[in-house]
C-alpha cells in the first residue's frame, strides 16, 4: 500500500494583480510543480516535461537566461504558465530552480557509511510518473549533500522489490533544519524489469527516527 504524507503533491495557482492609478492589471495562474528540462539536439529550443508525460515547448523564458544554461536534461522546480499557441500546448517560464536527482547506486559501489545518514526533516514524498518527490528541511547549505542508495533488489516470479535509502551528510551541523530542499528520486533504470515494482524508501527523519515509505511503481 503506498503511503504518503499529507502534503502529496505541490501544485499551486496564484492570482498576482498589479495596480495601477486608473487600471489593474490580472496576470494568468502560475502553476509551481516538479519538471524535467530538456533541449533538443541543437539546444536550442527547450521543454519542460511534466511528471504527467505531458511536454510543453518553452514559447516564452523570465529566468533571465537561467533557462538557457541548462543544456540535455535537467531536474528542477519551475513556475510557470500553461498556454496553447496555434494549437500547440506551450509553457510561459518565471522560474527554474535545479533540484538534486540522482539515480540510485547499488550500496557496493558507494563508500557511504552504512547507516550513518544524517537526519532531515521531511515534509512530503510522493510518487509521481518516473520519481518519487521529495520535499525536505536540511542544514543550511547542504542540500546538494543528498544521495539515494539502493539497498538491495530482488526478482521472484515477476514481483520485483527494491530498497532504497536516503543518505544525507549534514557536516555535523545537528538539529537545523532550517532550509527547504527538493529532490526526485528517477525510476527510469527499473523499467527493465518485471513491473508492477515495488518501492521502499527509508530515510532517517528528526521526529519519528527510521521511517520507511512504498510506492507501487507501474511504468508505462
Amino acid at each position: 500500500m503506498k503511503r504518503v504524507l499529507p502534503i502529496v503533491y505541490i501544485v499551486c495557482s496564484l492570482w498576482i494583480t498589479a495596480c495601477g492609478n486608473e487600471s489593474a492589471a490580472i496576470y494568468p495562474a502560475v502553476q509551481l510543480e516538479f519538471v524535467t528540462l530538456s533541449t533538443d539536439q541543437t539546444e536550442e529550443i527547450r521543454y519542460l516535461k511534466l511528471d504527467k508525460g505531458e511536454t510543453l515547448r518553452i514559447h516564452t523564458d523570465h529566468t533571465e537566461q537561467t533557462l538557457s544554461s541548462y543544456t540535455g536534461k535537467q531536474r528542477g522546480v519551475s513556475n510557470f504558465v500553461k498556454l496553447t499557441e496555434k494549437g500547440e500546448k506551450v509553457a510561459e517560464v518565471y522560474s527554474f530552480t535545479p533540484i538534486a536527482a540522482l539515480a540510485p547506486v547499488p550500496i557496493q559501489y558507494t563508500n557511504y557509511p552504512e547507516n550513518r545518514s544524517g537526519a532531515v526533516s521531511l515534509q512530503s514524498i510522493w510518487l509521481s510518473g518516473d520519481y518519487i518527490n521529495l520535499t525536505l528541511g536540511v542544514a543550511p547549505g547542504k542540500e546538494n549533500s543528498i544521495r539515494f542508495i539502493q539497498q538491495s533488489m530482488t526478482t521472484e516470479e515477476e514481483n520485483t522489490t527494491v530498497s532504497l535509502m536516503l543518505y544525507y551528510d549534514n557536516g555535523d551541523l545537528f538539529n537545523n533544519y532550517s532550509q527547504r530542499t527538493y529532490a526526485s528520486i528517477p525510476l527510469e533504470g527499473y523499467k527493465e524489469y518485471p513491473s508492477p515494482i515495488h518501492i521502499q524508501v527509508t530515510i532517517l527523519t528528526f521526529r519519528e527516527g527510521l521511517k520507511t515509505y512504498q510506492f507501487l511503481y507501474d511504468p508505462i
